[in-house]
């Protein structure tokens, strides 16, 4: 049903008072009445009355509402007024319904995003239904929609690796190249929006970081990840961390055969600058698997104790950077033939979003290593967890991880079990510190 002119007896409190019953009804999720009592604190003269019961009649008339009458010496007025049906008072007031203006939002988000970014496929729904219910949602009211425009083609270049050792402000005339005046300044104004949205995919309790703006000049999460790290993990940045791996690949420095060869076997590990990545190649005919692993301890003691001659071991550093998918999206499309995918990281929710977001990004299987009940019942321990309810739901490792979470009661820190090879489905004795 499309908008239409208000009735010229529509103004001041009975609009308001309308106005609350439509974005209460988009807001309700069980069917429940929705109901507004008048406020005859804003009727003060018996003109501002009659005007106000003419403007309920005329919507009661519409079928948008239920007008109730009160009862013995108060029956000359309205007691409250019900809602009757949302498209009929939406038209009556002359809006769209926030769930009509948020579907429009998200056609227009999608087709701003790249295809193979599902992560943020998952960050629109998130905003689309709070925008839905008449919210805002990381600070974009419904209402903003050149600001929702700009927030999307950001994240849309961030995911497309176009802020790769770039500083914000020539990420954004990048981003913007067309816009007048200030093009150079967008990022930076969307900068703790993006944080918030950013930590929502990366930090391990989303809602948390919803609800919680960041502030100050240097903010951390409780990871002690600062917003600056934060952004670097998306490429944002002028110099990127090198890429830590180990295993049966050569990186070559450049593109000829006079150019230096870096074996990756080199102990304990590599460090690849983010210029070398299109120079990683496989040493033989494999088959090669891929293994990669969240926190650093971990990742030291895999590479010395636990070597693999056909396992290229890579650092992930928490949540991946770009440079990290780009490395494993070359490894994988290098490989003779497609190597399997482990993952190694806490048991947490942290951990089974950084499993989903290494599957959606490379567009692989991820296979959870040491992540399994057994290992969790072993070694984990209770703890304050996020509700992992909606991940468990979800297919493929982040499912995986979120039910072992919930099977288990239990949480479960990487660094508590003994690396083993990659593909045994069960961890050693934890790791004991000195003697």
């Amino acid at each position: 049903m499309t908008a239409s002119r208000p009735p010229a007896v529509l103004d001041g409190p009975a609009r308001d008072l309308l106005g609350r019953l439509l974005r209460r009804g988009d807001r309700r999720r069980d069917g429940a009445a929705v109901a507004e009592k008048p406020d005859y604190a804003r009727l003060p003269t018996g003109q501002d009355e009659a005007r106000f019961l003419k403007a309920l009649a005329a919507a009661e008339a519409a079928g948008a509402v239920e007008v109730r009458m009160g009862k013995h010496e108060r029956a000359h007025l309205v007691d409250k007024v019900l809602l009757a049906d949302l498209e009929a008072l939406a038209a009556f007031l002359g809006v769209r319904r926030a769930t009509a203006q948020a579907r429009d939002l998200g056609e227009r988000i999608r087709r701003l995003l790249p295809a193979d970014a599902r992560w943020l496929d998952g960050l629109a729904e998130r905003a689309c239904g709070r925008w839905a219910r008449g919210d805002s949602a990381f600070g974009l009211a419904p209402s903003d929609e050149a600001g929702i425009d700009q927030r999307f083609r950001i994240l849309a270049a961030l995911a497309r690796g176009e802020a790769e050792g770039a500083d914000p402000r020539t990420f954004s005339v990048r981003v913007f190249p067309t816009h007048p005046n200030d093009a150079s300044k967008i990022v930076e104004r969307h900068r703790a929006g993006l944080v918030r949205m950013l930590r929502s995919v990366a930090q391990v309790d989303a809602e948390d970081a919803e609800a919680a703006p960041s502030s100050g000049p240097a903010p951390t999460t409780d990871e002690g990840l600062s917003d600056d790290e934060l952004l670097a993990r998306f490429g944002l940045t002028r110099f990127p961390a090198p890429v830590f791996l180990s295993g049966p690949v050569t990186v070559r420095f450049g593109n000829t055969p006079e150019d230096g060869l870096l074996p990756g076997t080199a102990p304990p590990f590599v460090a690849v600058q983010r210029e070398w990545l299109d120079g990683l190649s496989w040493d033989g005919e494999g088959p090669f698997s891929i293994l990669t692993i969240e926190n650093l301890t971990s990742f030291h003691r895999q590479v010395r104790e636990a070597r693999q001659a056909d396992v290229c071991v890579v650092y992930t550093g928490g949540f991946p950077s770009l440079a990290v998918i780009r490395a494993l999206r070359h490894l994988l499309r290098a490989a003779p033939t497609p190597p399997r995918l482990f993952h190694w990281g806490d048991v947490d929710a942290g951990g089974a979003r950084i499993a989903g977001h290494l599957e959606d990004s490379l567009g692989a299987a991820v296979v959870p290593h040491l992540m399994d009940a057994l290992t969790v019942r072993r070694f984990g321990r209770a703890g304050r967890a996020s509700d992992v309810t909606a991940l468990s739901r979800r297919p493929g490792a982040v499912g995986i991880i979120a039910r072992t979470i919930v099977e288990t009661g239990l949480l479960l820190e990487q660094e508590a079990v003994d690396p083993v090879p990659a593909g045994n489905a069960s961890g050693s004795a934890p790791h004991q510190s000195g003697g």
